[in-house]
């Protein structure tokens, strides 16, 4: 059994240029079975998950704008699906692992990225070229402190929902 943790990249990235992101090391990336659209690379052994990455057309999602705000329906245009299945017997190592790897995702692009972790969706959104954190389910239960560093951003005003 594992727990997932997924990124869709928004935009037209390719799953070559989002590997190249997560591993600009080459030497530190694992192998990728590159044979069809989905790539997937096994970093078990290194870092308690295997990531599986493809681009995807498009879809809908359901996002809260926080405690006081409304569900907002959104479609969701051509993006890049980066899975983190980890291992739940790796637990020691996948967390920091997962999320270095998920901050190079921000640092390294200006897409919005909608961040799902076990099916619970949290959006983070670019304002004026600043992150805004839409948060829905699970993230709504967080105290700030409880949320990753690399999360601790603004959540999406009412106002912003049309951005």
């Amino acid at each position: 059994m594992s727990l997932d943790y997924t990124a869709l990249v928004l935009g037209r990235s390719t799953p070559a240029q989002i590997v190249a992101r997560l591993y600009p090391d080459e030497t530190d990336r694992p192998e990728f079975d590159t044979s069809g659209r989905l790539w997937v690379g096994d970093d078990r052994p290194r870092r308690g998950y295997t990531l599986f990455v493809a681009p995807r057309d498009g879809g809908h999602f359901d996002a809260s704008l926080g405690s006081d705000g409304p569900w907002v329906a959104r479609e969701l245009p051509a993006h890049v699906s980066v899975e983190f299945a980890l291992d739940k017997d790796r637990l020691d190592i996948v967390a920091a692992a997962t999320l270095e790897k998920l901050a190079r995702l921000l640092e390294t692009g200006g897409e919005d990225v909608a961040f799902v972790q076990n099916g619970s969706l949290m959006l983070l959104r670019r304002c004026g070229g600043e992150l805004k954190r839409y948060r829905a389910s699970f993230w709504e239960t967080l105290e700030p402190d409880e949320i990753p560093p690399m999360f601790r951003i603004p959540d999406a005003t009412p106002s912003e929902q049309g951005h």
